[in-house]
């Protein structure tokens, strides 16, 4: 019994999602993850740690990715990790390309750095705004998500009002806009608009 519930890393992959919702990741130099999303370590060689700053228009800023209550650290080294999802949360592995994913930075729990990261804002209204990360590959990103996790389609000509707070991201060439009070519905504020080509990520609860 104990023996089936044994975790294999696969040979081919450098970032696998495990049948129990961890994700296994054998690192080949470096890997940067929340620590407290990491369960085990395993570097024969030893490892060094170290904070990863924000990024603003591709220049390092002196203020830690992920916030300073669980910032994300660059684990240096050759060897393996078993990431897990905080409670409530399911650990998802997305693996990018050339399209860009933008994501709640409260949400990236992990990434290979192979992926380009660029901090910003999404302005909600009334000065309001949540911080959010650009990410682009190649490489595996790891989300941290709600289980109630959705997704809806933005073509051209066929934009979306959302509700901002519902809001955890988003991938392609979409393009955001907080809306005034006088355009959203109602005059309902907290409303953002979307327009372009992609999809959006929402917590459907």
């Amino acid at each position: 019994m104990v023996r089936e519930r044994m975790l294999v890393f696969p040979r081919d992959l450098s970032v696998a999602q495990h049948a129990s919702g961890l994700v296994l990741v054998q690192a080949q130099s470096s890997f940067a993850a929340r620590l407290d999303a990491v369960r085990t370590l395993a570097y024969p060689a030893g490892y060094t740690t170290s904070v990863l700053n924000r990024k603003v228009r591709g220049k390092v800023v002196d203020e830690p990715l992920g916030g300073a209550s669980s910032p994300l650290f660059e684990i240096s080294g050759h060897g393996e990790l078993v990431l897990g999802g905080a409670s409530g949360r399911s650990l998802t592995t997305l693996a990018l390309e050339d399209e860009p994913l933008y994501l709640r930075e409260e949400l990236l729990s992990a990434f290979e750095l192979s992926v380009n990261y660029d901090s910003g804002r999404l302005a909600v209204g009334d000065g309001d705004a949540i911080a959010m990360v650009q990410l682009r590959g190649p490489g595996t990103v790891i989300a941290s998500l709600p289980a109630a996790t959705t997704a809806i389609e933005i073509t051209e000509g066929h934009g979306a009002a959302v509700r901002a707070l519902a809001v955890l991201g988003w991938m392609g060439r979409v393009v955001p806009r907080a809306l005034l009070s006088s355009e959203a519905p109602a005059g309902a504020r907290g409303f953002v608009s979307f327009s372009g080509e992609g999809m959006v990520l929402l917590d459907a609860r």
